[in-house]
């Protein structure tokens, strides 16, 4: 119980707010960088067998820094005593959290459509959480510092992921296969309007979470103040329905960009081959 409590103690401890582009910042990029490049130049013809252990392997990283962000979090020590109260702003089913729920697919169904999809998904959708927190880390660092590590690392691998899983796919890359991510993305992305709506209405009710409590999927939220940069700028501007309506417009454009950029990576290195 001892060693408990010190933990608790650790990951609580308040430090100095790293800044943008310093010393943690600029580790991580260089980290995700060299590893990104690694995957792609020695692993992109590898085995399937093989592709699903990087994949696999990434993603218990994840999941297991996940479990313990969700444990810790929520709890604090008071008298000596343990209390243990859910932080719901915490709960997992953000963009960046979408591959504790895809990769799986990745790493463990049978060759298929599904699992195009979900691969498909990796390298646009959940390459762009990555690729988003790492330009704007200003919305994961905090003056915790273990949970400013364990954002990194998971963020850090959305983008090894997908980078690594479009040089791998790199050769089935087409229409067809662009719009089953989007096919994935539009079903998580229904399930966060879902818990933002109904989810919320059904935890108030029972007791579950109080009235007013920070709740914001997928930042999307109707009824949450946004404090995402440039998100909360737009999300005062325009209807709920169409910030929205807007969010799903621009995320498949922007998804829509990186699979035209794989393409075309792809195509020139044929071509200089």
């Amino acid at each position: 119980m001892e060693l408990v409590i010190e933990m608790i103690k650790l990951v609580h401890t308040e430090t100095a707010e790293p800044r943008v582009l310093g010393i943690l910042h600029l580790s991580f990029i260089f980290a995700v960088l060299c590893v990104t490049v690694f995957f792609c130049v020695k692993l992109c013809d590898v085995s399937d067998a093989t592709f699903r252990r990087v994949i696999g392997g990434a993603f218990f990283v994840m999941l297991t820094l996940e479990i313990l962000k969700q444990v810790l979090s929520s709890m604090s020590v008071s008298d000596g005593e343990i209390v243990y109260s859910y932080v719901w702003s915490a709960f997992p089913f953000q963009l960046c959290s979408t591959p504790l729920y895809v990769l799986p697919m990745l790493a463990f169904l049978p060759d298929g459509k599904l699992r195009e999809c979900a691969a498909s998904f990796t390298m646009t959708f959940g390459l762009i959480g990555g690729l988003a927190t790492y330009i704007l880390p200003k919305t994961i660092l905090s003056c915790r510092m273990a949970f400013n590590i364990q954002s990194m690392i998971h963020h850090g691998l959305q983008i090894v992921t997908g980078v690594y899983t479009a040089a791998y796919y790199r050769r089935k890359i087409d229409r067809r296969f662009f719009l089953g991510g989007v096919s994935v993305f539009a079903v998580v992305f229904a399930i966060a309007n879902f818990l933002n709506t109904v989810g919320y209405k059904l935890f108030v009710s029972f007791g579950i979470m109080a009235d007013g409590e920070a709740f914001n999927m997928f930042y999307i939220s109707p009824r949450a103040d946004q404090t995402v940069p440039i998100f909360s700028d737009f999300f005062n501007w325009f209807h709920p329905i169409v910030f929205i309506a807007g969010y799903f417009v621009v995320l498949t454009l922007s998804a829509a960009l990186l699979t035209y950029i794989a393409t075309t990576v792809y195509t020139l290195a044929q071509k200089r081959e």
